[in-house]
């Protein structure tokens, strides 16, 4: 079970930190599908003003973890509380009344509506409308223009239809709504995963902006270099349970990584040569097997004989397989057996690659 961790100190100092309540909190949180256990135990929480970045190899955990606080799943066992929200997030809606705000990695943009549509899209909620927007603001205005700049899209008219848009714009385009939507909580979900690093400079100037407003910001991502660039505390994940949580100051990359993979780092290390009884090299040792000559692998598997590799015993050099109908041999086998080879028609040629 994890354990809890005080935020960085250049964000609070330390004793005001402790003062601080929690914008979210996360005890005992565990998440069990059909024969997977996803996470194990998770205690952590977030702070008002701070970034906390959630990292972990794939299947660690993250997402998993981000979705219950967004209340689109529920914890098997555990809960999740969000200040200022008395009761526990079981879904959505929960998650949007505690002021929670996801930003998926796949952007939700409506190609047929412009782009200043889209910075409204959550609007949808509040009205029966298609369009409810239509009837109370004009979706070109300045606050929508703001909006768009805010994030690095200024250049970009808001009538112009979403479709137009390339990758990095779009997924700018659905972080535009983090500017027009009201929320206490905002969770980064590899939003930055398709952005380019023009793009993160927005980012990062929004995710400042955010930190100002005193906005629990939760940052998940594979990049180290946008990891560190962001955080205040790094929370690692592994096999669904949290390893640590560190101060982004007092740690690095390399520690972060060790933490993410645990014991399987030392399977990339080769083991030293072992020697028999005669103190000769065995024949598993890396010596015997640098002595052998490369083999490209044939077409039926390795650990054949050295015709598979498409080697001569010798190693000297490739040979070329042939077909019965060219090898005079196997077609001399196929006439004593009486024809019945088991092929109906040659067999095709091909040539093993030679080692470079």
């Amino acid at each position: 079970m994890g354990s809890t961790h005080q935020p960085r100190a250049d964000v609070q100092s330390a004793g005001r930190m402790s003062e601080l309540t929690p914008a979210f909190v996360a005890r005992g949180v565990t998440k069990t599908y059909p024969g997977v256990q996803a996470l194990r135990g998770i205690d952590l929480e977030g702070y008002p003003g701070e970034v906390l970045a959630i990292c972990g190899a794939n299947g660690a955990g993250k997402s998993t973890f981000v979705r219950l606080l967004a209340g689109q799943e529920t914890p098997t066992s555990g809960e999740i509380h969000m200040d200022g929200h008395d009761l526990p997030i079981r879904d959505p809606a929960d998650a949007e009344r505690a002021g929670v705000l996801l930003m998926h990695q796949e952007p939700l943009i409506i190609d047929d509506f412009t782009v200043g549509e889209n910075v409204w899209l959550y609007a949808l909620r509040s009205g029966r409308d298609v369009r409810p927007w239509s009837r109370v603001r004009t979706t070109s205005d300045d606050e929508t223009r703001a909006a768009l700049a805010h994030i690095g899209l200024g250049a970009v008219s808001p009538n112009h239809l979403a479709r137009g848009l390339a990758p990095g714009q779009r997924q700018m385009l659905a972080l535009s709504r983090a500017v027009v939507t009201p929320h206490r909580i905002l969770i980064l979900d590899e939003t930055t995963a398709s952005t380019t690093e023009a793009y993160f400079e927005s980012v990062r100037e929004m995710v400042a902006a955010e930190k100002r407003a005193g906005t629990a910001v939760v940052f998940v991502s594979h990049r180290m270099q946008e990891v560190f660039s962001l955080a205040d505390r790094i929370a690692v994940f592994r096999n669904g349970s949290l390893v640590d949580v560190l101060n982004a100051t007092t740690t690095n990359e390399d520690e972060i990584t060790k933490l993410m993979i645990g014991e399987a780092i030392k399977a990339l290390h080769r083991p030293p040569p072992t020697t028999s009884a005669t103190g000769r090299p065995s024949s598993t040792s890396t010596t015997s097997r640098a002595a052998r000559p490369p083999a490209s692998l044939s077409v039926c598997g390795a650990g054949k004989s050295s015709a598979s590799t498409g080697w001569s015993a010798a190693g000297a050099r490739p040979w070329r397989a042939r077909s019965p109908v060219n090898n005079p041999c196997a077609a001399a086998a196929s006439r004593s057996m009486g024809g019945r080879s088991g092929c109906t028609r040659p067999a095709p040629r091909f040539a093993m690659a030679s080692p470079t």
